[in-house]
């Protein structure tokens, strides 16, 4: 500015002076022309209304699913000009996603900045939201969780019930405490099971599987009875149980009975005793068998497995002193019990001689001692 004649030594500057930056600030006036006059004051600029809140720091962080951020949440309020707006209140809220914050409210310090520390949710994956409110305005804040170490096996595909050498599927997920895909998981899976006959998936690692192991049609249980299913990682471990049943009849197996010996005509002193067994040697309930003699005899015509897979039958034999059979089927299967049948006591004699023997000739006479039914009595 210039002074004139008629300024009478003062100067008033219409326009004024403005100041952005908040603080202390000097404003000083020096004579241009010998620079030997000069003066300066001292002025104190606050900032001026709230205009704008930003995110300042811990955006766009990841973490583990559950967890606290590694970082707080930072937020400033400041006015037009960039100048910290002091004493303001902020708010903290989360949106979506889950998780929780430290501090819901909080107050801007002398830098303009409140912050508060979060917890992400439980679900990993999906971009968790979080934000800053105050004076109006809002600043987001964005956070991606991720799956933990795995805490958990969980073991698929075993069913509660099914039967002796049924191929099935199954699959093995590796899950943090949340119940997250522990996808960086990589240890090695090894199965074990109660049935010894069973065949079992083949060991086989994590590595690179995403938390996720399926084995196709690997896993067969052959004994019958509940049988429990085991896998483990060597920390971990997991199990199921099967009740397994037995498969469809594949074989008669004797059981006791066979090579009786009794007098001809006279029931066995002990019955005969089968059993009904499938494929894997299991014990079939519930089969209906039909017997009959093959060689003499009578036998009880029907019988049925009981839980142990055995059925029996009483047997009487025929009334001809030899080998007696009895078979006994069921379906396509059957089974041969043989039995001896001994010569009676004997209850009579016959006399054998030639009809015109020659006079005064020695003659062979045949004198038979016969049981009941005609069979010699050889004891």
């Amino acid at each position: 500015m210039t002074f004139s004649s008629g300024d009478a030594g003062a100067k008033t500057l219409t326009a004024g002076a403005t100041l952005r930056l908040a603080g202390a600030h000097t404003l000083s006036a020096t004579d241009t022309t010998t620079s030997s006059l000069t003066s300066s004051t001292n002025i104190e600029v606050f900032a001026a209304a709230p205009a704008a809140l930003v995110a300042a720091s811990g955006d766009a962080q990841v973490g583990l699913a559950g967890e606290a951020l590694s970082l707080p949440l930072v937020a400033r309020l400041q006015d037009a000009f960039g100048n910290a707006v002091v004493g303001a209140s902020v708010t903290f809220a989360v949106v979506d996603g889950g998780g929780s914050v430290a501090t819901p409210s909080a107050t801007t310090d002398g830098s303009g900045v409140a912050s508060t520390g979060v917890a992400l949710g439980n679900v990993a994956g999906a971009t968790q939201l979080f934000r800053a409110s105050a004076a109006g305005f809002d600043a987001p804040f964005v956070a991606m969780a991720i799956a933990g170490p795995a805490s958990t096996l969980v073991l698929f595909g075993v069913p509660s019930n099914t039967q002796a050498g049924v191929a099935h599927t199954v699959r093995v997920e590796a899950r943090d405490r949340h119940g997250n895909l522990a996808v960086e998981h990589a240890a090695s899976l090894a199965f074990s099971s109660t049935d010894a006959a069973a065949t079992l998936p083949l060991s086989t690692s994590f590595a690179g599987a995403g938390g996720v192991l399926e084995f196709n049609a690997a896993l067969v249980l052959r004994a019958a009875g509940t049988q429990t299913v085991t896998v483990g990682d060597g920390t971990l471990s997991a199990s199921a149980e099967a009740a397994v049943s037995a498969a469809a009849p594949a074989s008669i197996v004797v059981v006791d009975g066979a090579s009786q010996s009794a007098v001809v005509g006279a029931a066995l002193p002990a019955p005969f005793v089968v059993r009904v067994v499938d494929a894997f040697g299991n014990s079939v309930a519930g089969v209906g068998l039909a017997w009959a003699p093959v060689a003499g005899g009578s036998v009880t015509p029907t019988s049925t497995t009981d839980d142990t897979g055995r059925a029996e039958a009483s047997a009487t034999l025929g009334t001809v002193a030899g080998d007696n059979a009895f078979v006994v089927r069921a379906g396509l299967l059957e089974a041969t019990l043989a039995a001896t049948a001994r010569a009676g006591d004997a209850t009579s004699f016959v006399v054998t001689a030639p009809a015109t023997p020659f006079s005064e000739e020695r003659t062979a006479v045949i004198v038979e001692a016969h049981d009941a039914f005609g069979n010699v009595a050889v004891d």
